[in-house]
């Protein structure tokens, strides 16, 4: 073999290798669900730091309006869902595999006021104070966290009473933008909510029992496409159930598995 063509051969190589190296990463379209948005983005800057060859395109909604879309027939390769009713549904449909299912963390549902003329004696007397005239929750038909309000409010018997004070929001993040707003004396949320804002934008909240709504099961859903972009799914919500993940999670507010 002449020199020149070894050279031809090993600039060719070369050539090879650095299109290799300079790829662009591949996109994972993941649909989250709108109260794991804040910690998701510092999750997923935990993991792109050891996946350079994976970008996230992140897709927010309520997980109902998120599993509609699915349904529907939108481009998405993992679904990160509020609570597991919403993937149950998805796998009744036969949509997706029961096997591609994980969950790895639950929601916090507390009662939030940044109202200083309000005390958060108990969660009975707080709902009922006549200084509240609204109460932001989420949609209880499209959001988990909305859902679980509505449970709470039921098992307490206040349904009539409250009824008239309830200021419905498109998703749970939007009803702590009620409150943040002052638009709501009140709100459901998620604690996670509340724990991103800084110290001095929090206020005050009451961590709701959990005998009084279905655990919020924050449940991650490998949409199956037989390709690479399942296998990049199932690595990523695998991390999610990593040391590191459950470690943001927990300084989030989410209850660690």
């Amino acid at each position: 073999m002449s020199v020149t063509r070894l050279l031809l051969g090993f600039i060719l190589l070369l050539s090879n290798l650095f299109v290799l190296a300079n790829a662009a990463p591949r996109t994972l379209r993941v649909a989250v669900a709108s109260n794991l948005t804040r910690v998701m983005d510092a999750i997923y800057h935990e993991y792109e730091l050891g996946h350079s060859d994976i970008k996230i395109k992140k897709i927010v909604g309520s997980t109902g309006q998120l599993v509609a879309q699915i349904e529907q027939g939108a481009p998405v390769d993992l679904l990160l869902s509020a609570d597991a009713s919403y993937v149950n549904q998805l796998i009744t449909t036969k949509i997706v595999d029961s096997n591609h299912v994980y969950t790895f963390t639950q929601g916090i549902l507390v009662l939030w006021t940044r109202d200083l003329g309000l005390d958060l004696l108990d969660l009975k007397s707080s709902l009922l104070n006549n200084k509240v005239a609204r109460i932001a929750i989420a949609n209880p038909k499209t959001a988990p966290f909305g859902r679980a309000a509505q449970q709470v409010i039921k098992n307490l018997k206040l349904q009539d009473v409250l009824t008239s004070k309830l200021v419905t929001a498109e998703s749970v993040a939007q009803a702590a933008q009620f409150v943040q707003s002052s638009n709501a004396q009140l709100g459901f949320v998620a604690l996670s909510s509340i724990l991103s804002l800084p110290m001095n934008e929090r206020g005050r909240w009451l961590v709701i029992a959990p005998e009084f709504y279905e655990p919020l099961e924050q449940t991650a859903l490998v949409l199956s496409n037989g390709g690479q972009s399942e296998t990049d799914a199932q690595s990523y919500a695998l991390f999610l159930k990593s040391q590191v993940a459950q470690k943001i999670l927990a300084d989030y507010g989410y209850k660690s598995y």
